[in-house]
């Protein structure tokens, strides 16, 4: 495979396969978080906790708190097996957005570096990073939002703690980027075309 070196003297063949190499290992985190939070009898979801005094849950649940405005993690100690899964459902996905991040990543920098940055798969690839950050940062955003919804509902201690939703906008603004960037290599790929045909 050919490639080139960046200006900080990178071989982009190495970085690609490094990035590879981090994609696999993220499309394996997706797989390993559902898979081993089926061996667990609860699970863990954070929340907002606006009441200090908690109601006596029997031992069922405990709270962490973190460092922040009242949010904490919840963590249930015996759940079905569908709750247990949805527990993990958004770090799952996050994970997996990760890995489609860095193989596309990866595949733009194996594009540049064999002297084709102005090639037509180039600002597909790049437009598809920032689909695969604004769709992942949402998605797995609401599903944190779902599972805490449905465990706090469960131990019915609504009164008392709230699921939160943080909107991703580091994503929203980093896709936003990303489809500049595209735009920028589809131009540039017009105007090499039309140099091209002026020879």
């Amino acid at each position: 495979m050919a490639s080139r070196r960046l200006t900080a003297g990178v071989d982009t063949g190495v970085l690609a396969w490094g990035l590879f190499v981090a994609a696999g290992a993220a499309a394996l985190r997706a797989v390993v978080l559902p898979v081993n939070q089926l061996t667990q009898p609860g699970g863990r979801v954070k929340v907002y906790v606006g009441d200090p005094v908690w109601p006596d849950t029997q031992g069922v649940v405990d709270v962490s708190p973190l460092s922040g405005q009242g949010t904490a993690y919840l963590q249930a100690h015996d759940l079905p097996t569908g709750v247990r899964l949805l527990t993990e459902a958004g770090p799952a996905l996050g994970a997996l957005a990760w890995a489609l991040g860095l193989a596309l990543t990866a595949l733009v920098i194996r594009d540049i570096g064999g002297g084709s940055p102005f090639g037509h798969r180039v600002p597909i690839r790049v437009a598809g990073l920032a689909v695969v950050v604004l769709v992942g940062g949402f998605a797995s955003t609401t599903l944190d939002w779902l599972a805490a919804r449905t465990v706090v509902d469960r131990l019915e201690v609504s009164q008392v703690a709230s699921p939160t939703y943080a909107l991703p906008l580091g994503g929203v603004l980093l896709a936003a980027l990303l489809l500049v960037l595209a735009e920028a290599f589809r131009q540039g790929r017009r105007m090499s075309a039309e140099l091209e045909g002026l020879v």
